[in-house]
């Protein structure tokens, strides 16, 4: 299947717990009565939570602001994607929830594209309510072709985060690359929202074995690899990291 991933923030005169009520108990349930119509066979929103602990980390990297909110839609083929030649019902479907998304989103500073799972550590699958996540929007240096930068992430950095998973707590890791399609640059001229981003990635990170590992000299060995890893591929300066809890609607 294919990614849709949407980042997005607040409309600037809601509150966030009015952003958050309306996108999880308003739109959400109006996606999931279109996603037949639209195929959409998954749909996750991942709604932002504060963390002192990120929040030193993105100072630290001088990382842009965390976004409020990413909604995840699965496709099994981007070829059936709906578009201008779709059924009227399909483009009133998708026209109603545009419309709606105007109602608690600030579009023009959101952030839309299509991208590939890969799947780096399956880890456990819950049930029983939201799961927290680490979550990340990511752009590579400027030097680098997004080809280069998605190959690097993918078969250098993973391996290495791999590697060090049990030690500092990390039990799922999923990397989607964006992928080169001019979908991404309709989707961004109709809606008149920013370009996309290189990679998105999501985690399930243990925090409390994440801090017990940096309190030792094999987790901050751990932690300080995967950073200098990180510093030669990653342009901080145009990425974003936050956590999230992941709502599952569909």
């Amino acid at each position: 299947m294919i990614r849709l991933v949407y980042a997005f923030n607040k409309l600037p005169g809601l509150s966030e717990d009015e952003f958050h009520d309306y996108w999880l108990n308003t739109h959400g349930p109006l996606v999931a009565k279109n996603a037949e119509l639209l195929r959409v066979k998954k749909y996750v929103q991942f709604h932002k939570i504060d963390d002192p602990f990120i929040e030193e980390v993105r100072s630290t990297r001088n990382s842009l602001k965390p976004y409020d909110g990413v909604a995840c839609l699965w496709i099994e083929d981007i070829e059936r994607s709906v578009g201008e030649d779709s059924p009227p019902e399909e483009l009133e479907a998708e026209m109603a929830l545009f419309e709606d998304e105007k109602r608690f989103i600030d579009i023009p500073n959101s952030s839309m594209f299509w991208a590939q799972d890969h799947v780096i550590l399956e880890g456990e699958k819950r049930e029983d309510g939201p799961v927290r996540k680490l979550i990340w929007v990511g752009r590579g240096l400027p030097e680098l072709t997004i080809e280069a930068f998605q190959s690097h992430y993918l078969n250098i950095h993973a391996p290495l985060c791999k590697s060090y998973a049990d030690l500092i707590g990390i039990n799922r890791y999923v990397q989607s690359h964006t992928i080169n399609d001019p979908r991404n640059a309709m989707m961004q001229e109709y809606r008149g929202s920013k370009g996309p981003y290189d990679v998105f990635a999501e985690f399930i990170w243990d925090t409390e074995k994440r801090n017990s590992a940096v309190a030792t000299p094999e987790g901050q060995k751990a932690m300080q690899e995967i950073g200098v890893d990180e510093g030669k591929f990653i342009d901080f300066t145009r990425s974003a990291i936050w956590l999230a809890d992941e709502h599952v609607i569909l």
